[in-house]
């Protein structure tokens, strides 16, 4: 009996996947109707499982975000654009990309309210585009970065 009930409680586990926190609703927007599509089962929730089968890029621009919150779940992304959205930073509190271990290129053009970036641990990182004076830039480890604009 131990040995059913303990089956049922680890399906039920299995079952339930993780799902990644995304508060911000335009972001949340924008990835539930991404090309490619990012929720494989159509629940209206992108999982983990979800977030780190996309590899290639995520197509973010104009699409009013201001919460970056859950892009970071996006562990094997290449590429992101997120030109002309309502991103802000503080010296304090910096847009953190430090997960994306994979990214190669990295578009915040036009969010006008960035003041700080850290992008230290991303040795990846071939192109970053800010299109404005960013007062703090953490780019400790980009050997390999090519183009900042």
């Amino acid at each position: 009996m131990k040995q059913i009930l303990f089956l049922i409680l680890a399906f039920t586990a299995l079952c339930n996947a993780q799902i990644v926190n995304i508060p911000d609703n335009n972001l949340k927007i924008a990835l539930l109707n991404h090309v490619p599509i990012i929720d494989i089962n159509s629940n209206g929730q992108i999982e983990i499982v979800e977030a780190q089968s996309i590899t290639d890029e995520l197509i973010l621009n104009n699409k009013s975000i201001t919460n970056i919150t859950g892009i970071e779940a996006f562990v094997n992304v290449k590429k992101i654009n997120l030109a002309d959205n309502n991103l802000s930073s503080t010296v304090v509190s910096p847009l953190v990309f430090n997960s994306l271990l994979l990214l190669e290129d990295l578009d915040l053009s036009n969010n006008n309210q960035i003041i700080a970036i850290n992008c230290s641990q991303i040795i990846t990182l071939k192109k970053l585009y800010i299109a404005r004076d960013v007062s703090n830039v953490l780019l400790n480890s980009l050997t390999q970065l090519l183009e900042l604009k």
